[in-house]
Order: structure tokens, then C-alpha cells, then sequence
């Protein structure tokens, strides 16, 4: 059974297209304004945009409309007895446009034909107004097709203009002449056509308008001559055969076919001959530039080796050159200026009085001479003071300026140190010293040997090591001690320090995560355990809180104390841990015994009953078992 088609009509959703046409027609006119006008005014009142709350409440058809009022001003056409005109042309009229496609594609079919005769009608006759002309375009067969005027003025009539051409062979050329006749003429075009004396008329349209058209004066027109010929002659014949130009005229031919191969070639040949040049003028390029600087490189070199071989005196050497010497007394002398044997004592005036005398035995100690300067005395810090400005408070620059300057009175102050020497150096140095344990070097001597004991078998020593050792060595032989000293990790960090010499660094571990809900997490599991023995009536004894933890006998650590400054620090059975697992039991009721988990698989890895401390143990409730596992 053949498909049924539905032949209803299609509800129309956008635009109809004589609104579009008519849109389009407003945007040619609005392309060919007079170029009299100004174009994209500075201050120009032309905005066309419509206003967001004017088309949140009253739709499209409002903002348009808001939007073109406030760009024409017709407020004040009215007032001032003027129509809407056009003022200028640019880009702004693009936007003119879409301004009217945009909004009429949102409007209803009411505000369309509303919008149409209100507006759209309006500002065609504007532009028309202004002087828009839209140019004409050539049609099919050859004829001129101009574009209706947008108002209902008529269009005035077009005018053609004649030529005759005489194609008689018998003409005299010299003495044919030519007479162009303007006419008004039909819509459709008219085609050559021969005369009644041979001669060809062909008609020209003229698409001008009418007031545009040129008059010919006849006094430029030729005089006509007559013919020697045996047909009357007509006037204004035009004498030859005339006929189009073409490419041919100006030389052009055809290519042939084998003539474009063999041009592609020859251009592909043209190309890579060039792009070798250029690689070869590259390549010199570079093998200059590497050549200079192999030269440059060799120049350096050579002032390096002369440097070296003539040797860089140090200050000490200057100071020490008698020659250096007596050349700078010389220079003084012929200079009139005297040299100042000692800085630090003349600015230190007020000990020199009492120095003096100081000569030993009843008259005092003798004093010194002064070692150190005093720069702000008033004789050098008049000198200081501008270097201080001079410079920007810049220390090095300052003393640099004026040593320069003045060589004999500022050679002392100078850097002994670079500044990151000064910073690396440590501002207290081991110095030995151990705090309590200073009365009593038997002490300090064996728990330094038993340190290094553990060191030279290769076992980590980590402040914790390191404290639990000198505790033990200090309970052993000066229990008393520990009543007032509890040996911290402080402590025992500044003891390696300062007698071992050793130091550490602490290695950054990630803690465990905590997740974010924790809180609520516990919750629920209080509930579950609240529910639980309350609906499955379990006894108290029986609500057992287990956990258990390992405990390291000796720890482990990636890091150890050694002497500062080593280059291998070996370490011995690093991968392998001395721990139990250490099981702890409460119940409502009371604790349980502590369980101490040993890995193996048999008693023979449980402590022996012989062991220190076993009896008291268990005396404590302490169970020994075994893991019975191979871990």
C-alpha cells in the first residue's frame, strides 16, 4: 500500500522572504551611499544595540524599535520639521542590519507587517533620501539590468546611442566620417542591424540617468564629406572593420603540452639549485663563525698561560717590596704629603696620653699599640661619610672607593671571608664539651667506644640507639645520675656533635591518611557494636578490644652517625628487622594478659626461661607464643 504524503502546509516559523528582500534592498542602499557623507563618525549617534531590560519586557519588536528612535532621533523630526536622513556610512550601518534580521527573526507575524510599514519602509526611503543609487549589473544576453527605485518615483526614460558603420569596400576612409545619435530607446535590448545603403547600425544603451546624459555640441561632430564611391554615402559611417581585442592581440598563445612539463621543471630545477646555494652560504656562515670562535678561544688561552707565567703578586708580596716602598715615599715626598705610620693609634687620640707613661714595673703595664680602628673618629669619617652616600650603604663598594681613593689610610678594611664562607660557617664549633658528664670521662670514653663499636660492625646509629646506650652505660656505672638528668635527644645530638664530631639528617616520612569522614565512620561502628550486644545479649567478658602493635628491638633507619665528611657510610643488615608483635586485650570486665607474638614456627623462638627478666614477666601476665608463620 503506497505511503500517504501529507500535503498540509508547513506552518512557516521564521521570516517571511519579501521581508528578508526588502531587508536586503535597505543593506545595497545602504553599501552605495554618496561618499560625500562622512564615514564612521567619531561622536556618532548611530548605537545600534538593543537594550537588555527593554527586551526582557517588551521583546524584540520594543528594543528595535527603542534602538532606532534613539539613533534617528525621531523625537525631534517632527520639532524641527525634517525627515529622516542618513548622516553617514562606514560599519556601523553592518550592524544596522543584523540588528534587523535579528529582530525580526523573534518577532510575531503581527509585529512584522507593524515593524515593516513602520520602519522598514521608513528607512528605505532614507537612504534614497541620502542619494543611495544601486549601480546596475549586466544581465545574460548581454543587456543592462538596472534595480527598481525603492520609492514609487517612475523611472525616467532611457536613452541609446546609434552607430553607424559603413561597411562599403568603395569608401574613401579618409574622407568617412562618424555621427553619434542619442535616442530614447525600449526595455529590451536592440541588436545591429544593416541599413538600406550597407551601412551597420548598432545601438548602444546608455544605463545613465536621463539628466546624465551628455549632449554632444556639434561643432566636435566632422564635417561629412562626400563619397567617391559608387553607393551614396551615409553620414556618419565609420570606416574599417573594427572588431574585440583578445589576449591573441597582445602576444599570448596556447600553451603547448608538453611546454608546462617541461616549465615545472625547469622551475623545480631553478628551486633546488637555489636552495643549495642557500645550504652553501649557510654552511659557510658556520664555519666562520666556528673559526672565530676557535680563535677567540685560542687568544684567551694564550693570555691565561701569560698570566700564569708571570705570576700575580699577592698584597702580602706588595707590601713587602722594598722597591713599591721607596717608590711611594718618593711620589710623597715630590708631592709635599707626609704618610701616616699608624691609623688605629691616631684614632684612638684619648689613650695616647696615659699610654705613654705606662712604661712598666712602678709606672703600669705597657700597653700595646691599638690594633683596631676607630672609623667614626672625625678626621676619617669625614671622608666615610660622602663614600656612604656615594655608594647606597653598599659595604663592598664603599671600602672598594676607598681604598682606592685613599690607599693609605683605608688598606685595612677588607673581606677576609666570602660572604656564603661566612654563612656556611658553623657560628659554634665542637669545642668538647659535654655538659654532666664532664666529671666523669670514664663515662664518656665508654660510651664513645661502644658507639664506634657499632659503627665499625656496620649497625645503624640513630639517636635513638644512641640514647638508649648512654643510658644503659650511665645506669650501669652512675645510676644516681639519671635522678636529675634524663639524657635527651637534644642531649645526646649535641654529645655526638661535639665528641664524635658526627652528625644526621632527619629523613621526611609521609603520616598516614586520615580519612575525611572518620568521625562518622566511628559512629557507625559504635552503633553496630551497640546493636549487636544488645540484641544478641552478649555477656561483658566476652567484649574483647584487641589491637596489636610491633615492637622494634633494635630500629632501623636508612640514616646513621658517622664522621663528617665521609664518602661511604656502610651499613650492616639494614634490610632485616629485630621486632615482636606486641597483642593488648581489654574487656569490660578488666585487662587481659599481654601477648607477646614471636615470628617462627617453634618454642625454640621464645625467649628461654633462663632469660633476664622471664620470671618477672610472668609474674606481670605476660604469655609467650609463637607466630607459627613463615613471616
Amino acid at each position: 500500500m503506497p505511503r500517504k504524503v501529507n500535503t498540509a502546509a508547513r506552518p512557516v516559523i521564521g521570516p517571511p522572504q519579501a521581508l528578508i528582500s526588502r531587508i536586503d534592498h535597505l543593506r545595497d542602499l545602504l553599501c552605495n551611499l554618496p561618499s560625500a557623507l562622512p564615514e564612521n563618525l567619531t561622536h556618532s549617534l548611530y548605537n545600534f544595540l538593543m537594550d537588555p531590560e527593554i527586551l526582557k519586557e517588551g521583546g524584540h519588536f520594543s528594543a528595535v524599535s527603542h534602538a532606532l528612535e534613539i539613533s534617528f532621533e525621531t523625537h525631534l523630526l517632527r520639532l524641527q520639521g525634517r525627515t529622516m536622513v542618513f548622516t553617514e556610512h562606514g560599519t556601523r550601518l553592518d550592524t544596522l542590519v543584523k540588528l534587523l534580521k535579528m529582530g525580526v527573526k523573534h518577532m510575531s507575524p503581527g509585529e512584522r507587517t507593524t515593524f515593516q510599514e513602520a520602519w522598514l519602509e521608513r528607512l528605505i526611503t532614507a537612504a534614497a533620501d541620502s542619494g543611495a543609487r544601486i549601480p546596475s549589473k549586466k544581465g545574460k544576453g548581454g543587456a543592462q539590468e538596472t534595480s527598481k527605485a525603492a520609492d514609487d518615483v517612475p523611472a525616467a526614460k532611457k536613452c541609446k546611442t546609434v552607430a553607424v558603420i559603413d561597411v562599403d569596400d568603395d569608401s574613401v576612409p579618409n574622407n568617412s566620417t562618424a555621427v553619434v545619435q542619442t535616442m530614447p530607446h525600449a526595455a529590451t535590448p536592440s541588436v545591429s542591424r544593416p541599413s538600406a545603403s550597407g551601412a551597420v547600425i548598432i545601438e548602444i544603451d546608455d544605463d545613465s540617468e536621463p539628466e546624465d546624459t551628455p549632449t554632444v555640441p556639434q561643432t566636435l561632430l566632422p564635417a561629412a564629406t562626400p563619397s567617391t564611391s559608387a553607393h551614396p554615402a551615409t553620414s556618419g559611417a565609420i570606416v574599417g572593420n573594427p572588431k574585440q581585442s583578445t589576449l591573441g592581440s597582445f602576444g599570448w598563445q596556447k600553451a603547448k603540452p608538453g611546454e608546462v612539463v617541461a616549465y615545472w621543471a625547469k622551475a623545480r630545477e631553478a628551486g633546488a639549485e637555489k636552495r643549495e646555494k642557500e645550504l652553501a652560504i649557510h654552511k659557510k656562515k658556520a664555519e666562520n663563525q666556528k673559526e672565530r670562535e676557535r680563535d677567540l678561544a685560542r687568544i684567551r688561552k694564550q693570555r691565561q698561560r701569560k698570566k700564569e707565567r708571570q705570576g700575580k703578586p699577592t698584597k702580602s708580596e706588595k707590601k713587602l717590596d722594598a722597591t713599591a716602598l721607596l717608590m711611594q715615599g718618593a711620589d710623597a715626598a715630590a708631592h709635599g704629603s707626609s704618610t701616616i705610620p699608624d691609623v688605629a693609634s691616631l684614632s684612638h687620640p684619648a689613650t695616647q696620653g696615659w699610654k705613654k707613661y705606662r712604661r712598666g714595673t712602678q709606672g703600669g703595664a705597657v700597653q700595646g699599640k691599638a690594633q683596631k680602628v676607630f672609623w667614626f673618629d672625625p678626621f676619617l669619617w669625614a671622608i666615610i661619610e660622602p663614600a656612604v652616600r656615594r655608594h647606597g650603604w653598599s659595604a663592598e663598594a664603599m671600602v672598594k672607593a676607598l681604598c682606592h681613593k685613599h690607599p693609605v689610610l683605608f688598606d685595612g678594611p677588607n673581606n677576609k671571608f666570602h660572604r656564603s664562607t661566612l654563612w656556611n660557617q658553623r657560628s659554634l664549633a665542637g669545642s668538647g664539651r659535654t655538659g654532666i658528664l664532664t666529671p666523669h670521662p670514664e663515662i664518656v670514653e665508654e660510651i664513645v667506644k661502644t658507639l664506634k663499636g657499632l659503627r665499625v660492625s656496620g649497625c645503624v646509629v640513630n639517636v635513638h640507639i644512641a640514647r638508649s646506650v648512654m643510658i644503659a652505660i650511665i645506669g650501669k656505672c652512675r645510676s644516681q645520675l639519671l635522678d636529675v638528668f634524663s639524657c635527651s635527644e637534644n642531649y645526646v645530638h649535641q654529645f655526638l656533635d661535639s665528641t664524635l664530631n658526627w652528625t644526621t639528617c632527619q629523613a621526611t616520612r609521609a603520616a598516614k591518611k586520615i580519612p575525611e569522614n572518620a568521625s562518622e565512620l566511628c559512629e557507625r561502628t559504635f552503633f553496630r557494636l551497640a546493636h549487636a550486644i544488645e540484641h544478641q545479649d552478649i555477656p561483658a567478658k566476652l567484649i574483647i578490644n584487641y589491637d596489636q602493635t610491633g615492637v622494634y628491638i633494635r630500629p632501623n633507619s636508612s640514616q646513621t652517625f658517622e664522621v663528617r665528611g665521609s664518602k661511604q657510610v656502610l651499613v650492616l643488615g639494614n634490610g632485616k628487622k629485630r621486632a615482636y608483635t606486641l597483642g593488648i586485650a581489654t574487656t569490660p570486665e578488666g585487662p587481659l594478659p599481654l601477648e607477646q607474638v614471636w615470628s617462627g614456627a617453634s618454642p625454640g623462638s621464645l625467649p628461654t626461661t633462663k632469660a633476664d627478666g622471664y620470671r618477672e614477666a610472668q609474674d606481670c601476665g605476660f604469655h609467650f607464643t609463637f607466630a607459627n608463620s613463615k613471616k
